[in-house]
């Protein structure tokens, strides 16, 4: 879909991306006004993990790898916090009245990248709660994991027993430094008989310390073999997180529902089964487009005394973009003619209400106007409607006019019973007459080629306004006896698979289908950039009839500028009628 085709879709569809855009922001207000604002407080954690020697300090640069013990001691640490268990100490231990999921769900750490600093931190729906959470969760974590460590069996009663050794050996060590304090003052004022008492308490005392050292190398090794960890920096102050402001929130919001919004119009054109542009009835049909019949809102006040039908657009009009779209199908039709001639055209759709009888009467004018005897026929005998928009009788016409064929067997003498001057020049119509809704007792092929073979001596042009083709026979069998036939299809309501089948049926016959009219197509702003707007084809189809350089349509010369080597360059822009 080119940039100008998927810009015409979404304004087609305005009120979609309207609709969500509005949704978005309703949708966006909404949750950031109900949704409360959450803050986060931060601990730092100086993590030191257990040293192979208590000689050997922890040093940073054993946090750079990926499994050193930093990491795994950090990752340690990440699933105490988040545990039911830690959570239940804590409640217990401050007093909270919270359940201890909530402690776990509120606590996240990060390890800070090559280092031994873990960030703890808390969410809260209050800052100064958070702020507080997050100091008292981190020392009572310490402190816990601490008492944990060292109440392994063993290692409690053994550290307690070196502990209490080391202060009874103190306890033994004071004394006797006061001692041989005294000693050592005796000697130094000249008493030397007591020298060799205080060279015995210096033996004594060496060796109680050397005791209380070893003592305290040992207690030190076996606290070292401990993970620890230490609050580098308190608690910070609670910040506001995934508050994002409210204008920010409804821009996302509108932008969010738009994108939606052109993604579900994107998705709807794909399924939509209807022909919208003339490119989709000539991919479908393979037919050229003779017309486009472009839409335009009818006045809904009344005309007095006027005659004809208001749909019937070139009564009136004698300049207008209605009348030029309805004389460039005529010109079109004048073109594509077979060499046998095209005096006989039968205009049909493929179901009601496409607009066939608005092509047709308004068709048969312009032949009229062109200076040709044209007399419509209303072939639509089950629905009939040319003689409410021509305002002539329907006592008898077309219907009639088979029975007395298939009557006499044979042709039709005299003039045909039922055919009415319309009140324009040059046009006659022939209405359906008082036995339409009989067509399955009058349509036969040799009454129908009777009737027309009697019309096409009297006049130039028989265009024949047909039922539509659906399930019924009797358009094919008119579209059999006629020399050409024209499928109209309306713009955004005609099934693509109506169109096909249509075609398909109307191929079934030996008479060409000389092309497609599109009516009523909408004309949104950027029509006026629509590559679609003209349009040149080769009419003539060479596997069904050769090009004709005369049609009985018509032998007035036409402007030069209507022939391009065999090509037709066209615009129709015309009005649209949604009757028959």
């Amino acid at each position: 879909m080119d940039p100008i085709g998927f810009s015409q879709t979404l304004l087609r569809r305005w009120w979609l991306v309207l609709l969500l855009g509005l949704a978005g922001v309703a949708i966006a207000y909404y949750f950031e006004s109900t949704t409360p604002t959450r803050y986060q407080s931060t601990v730092s954690l100086q993590l030191n993990p257990a040293a192979n020697s208590s000689f050997l300090p922890y040093s940073a640069d054993s946090g750079v790898s990926p499994s050193s013990p930093v990491v795994a001691q950090a990752a340690s640490y990440q699933e105490v916090l988040r545990s039911r268990a830690f959570g239940a100490i804590v409640v217990q231990q401050l007093g909270l009245n919270l359940p201890p999921d909530a402690i776990g769900g509120a606590i996240s750490t990060q390890l800070v990248p090559n280092t031994n600093i873990l960030h703890l931190s808390v969410t809260w729906d209050n800052p100064t709660d958070a702020q507080q959470l997050a100091q008292h969760i981190a020392e009572v974590f310490i402190a816990e994991n601490q008492r944990r460590q060292q109440s392994q069996p063993g290692i409690q009663a053994q550290l307690a027993e070196m502990q209490q050794s080391a202060s009874d050996t103190q306890s033994r060590i004071a004394p006797l430094q006061d001692q041989r304090d005294k000693l050592d003052d005796a000697v130094a004022h000249g008493d030397l008989s007591r020298l060799s008492e205080l060279t015995g308490l210096d033996q004594r005392l060496s060796g109680l310390e050397s005791s209380h050292t070893n003592l305290l190398v040992e207690i030190s090794r076996i606290q070292s073999s401990f993970e620890t960890a230490v609050i580098l920096d308190s608690a910070t102050p609670g910040r506001p997180i995934d508050a994002l402001p409210l204008v920010q929130a409804v821009v996302f919001g509108l932008l969010g529902g738009i994108g939606v919004a052109v993604t579900l119009i994107v998705v709807l054109e794909h399924l939509t089964d209807v022909v919208r542009t003339p490119s989709d009835a000539i991919n479908l049909t393979g037919l050229p487009l003779l017309g486009r019949l472009r839409h335009a809102r009818r006045r809904m006040w009344p005309l007095p005394r006027r005659r004809h039908h208001r749909a019937l657009v070139m009564a009136d009009a004698n300049i207008s973009p209605a009348a030029e779209a309805i004389r460039s199908l005529r010109i079109a039709l004048q073109l594509i003619a077979p060499p046998w001639g095209l005096q006989t055209l039968v205009v049909t759709s493929g179901v009601e209400g496409e607009g066939k009888t608005f092509v047709a009467g308004n068709l048969a004018i312009a032949q009229a106007q062109a200076g040709r005897r044209v007399v419509l026929v209303d072939g639509n005998l089950r629905r009939p409607a040319l003689h409410r928009w021509f305002g002539v009788s329907n006592t008898s016409g077309f219907s009639d006019a088979l029975a007395l064929a298939r009557h006499r067997n044979g042709e039709i003498d005299g003039e045909i019973a039922g055919v009415t001057a319309s009140g324009i020049d040059n046009l006659w119509i022939l209405p359906a007459g008082t036995l339409a809704g009989r067509s399955s007792d009058l349509f036969d092929t040799e009454s129908i080629a009777n009737v027309l073979q009697r019309l096409e001596r009297d006049w130039d042009s028989v265009i024949v306004d047909s039922a539509h083709v659906g399930s019924l026979a009797d358009t094919l069998l008119l579209a059999h006896e006629a020399h050409g036939s024209v499928l109209v299809a309306r713009a955004g309501r005609t099934r693509r698979a109506t169109l096909r089948s249509a075609l398909a049926a109307l191929n079934t016959i030996p008479q060409p289908v000389l092309g497609v009219v599109l009516n009523d197509e909408h004309r949104d702003l950027l029509s006026r950039f629509d590559r679609e707007d003209y349009f040149q084809y080769t009419y003539v189809n060479e596997e069904r009839f050769a090009p004709a350089a005369a049609s009985s349509m018509g032998n007035q010369s036409l402007p030069e500028s209507t022939h391009h080597n065999g090509t037709h360059e066209a615009q129709s822009e015309g009005v649209h009628h949604a009757g028959n």
